[in-house]
């Protein structure tokens, strides 16, 4: 049996509809045997958002990013947590 794949889920919270399909997409991915990271899976209310959004980046073997034009304007003006994963991102990413 192959070994799970992890995958991280970027993306904004644009609406309630689009959270929604994004959530739709995150449990597809589980349902077919992949690990995902997802705040709507594994945050909680009080938790490390950055510590989450880091181990999240470098633990994961792929970083599925819902790019919206919202997530666009946070991630080009560095804002929240998108900002911040754009940062770390650019940080890592070996091309």
């Amino acid at each position: 049996m192959p070994l799970q794949k992890k995958i991280f889920i970027s993306y904004s919270h644009d609406s309630q509809e689009h959270k929604d399909k994004v959530l739709k997409l995150a449990s597809l991915l589980y349902s077919h045997g992949a690990e995902v990271f997802f705040d709507q899976f594994n945050l909680q209310y009080g938790n490390d958002l950055p510590l989450f959004m880091e181990q999240g980046l470098t633990k994961s073997d792929y970083v599925l990013i819902i790019c919206s034009d919202l997530y666009t304007k946070k991630a080009n003006e560095g804002i929240g947590g998108i900002g911040y994963e754009n940062v770390l991102l650019g940080n890592t990413i070996i091309y």
